[in-house]
């Protein structure tokens, strides 16, 4: 089971049908994250090219080093909630493994999906059912 499948299947237990992605800008620009997505039916936002490149100077300069920034996550929420007025996102996956340091504990414009958490939470309900 892959951390996007099991993403994709939590987002299919919620009755999502549209959904926002954070990720590197590698992931934001390809297809390999959104194709399990799309397959169920499932369309897959993500931020404007500008935001793109902001998200992804953050994670590389800031969130993969440890800092977390008030404004970084003020930056943030701002773009989640254009997504969810413009594009009408239900949730937002946060698929950098960083970002829950940024979000920790942060009321959010709509639901966050750790994708690492889903994973794991995944994977231990695989071992015991087993």
């Amino acid at each position: 089971m892959s951390i996007i499948e099991a993403t994709c299947d939590e987002v299919k237990r919620r009755n999502i049908s549209k959904v926002g992605l954070l990720e590197t800008i590698f992931t934001m620009n390809g297809e390999f994250f959104k194709k399990p997505f799309t397959k169920n039916h499932i369309e897959v936002i993500t931020p404007t090219d500008e935001e793109r490149e902001f998200v992804n100077q953050k994670i590389s300069q800031e969130l993969e080093l440890g800092i977390v920034k008030e404004e970084t996550l003020l930056a943030f929420l701002k773009i989640i909630q254009r997504m969810k007025v413009e594009n009408g996102i239900q949730a937002i996956i946060l698929g950098c493994t960083e970002f829950p340091l940024l979000v920790k504990g942060v009321k959010t414009p709509v639901d966050c999906l750790d994708t690492m958490q889903i994973h794991i939470e995944t994977l231990v309900n695989m071992i015991i059912d087993n």
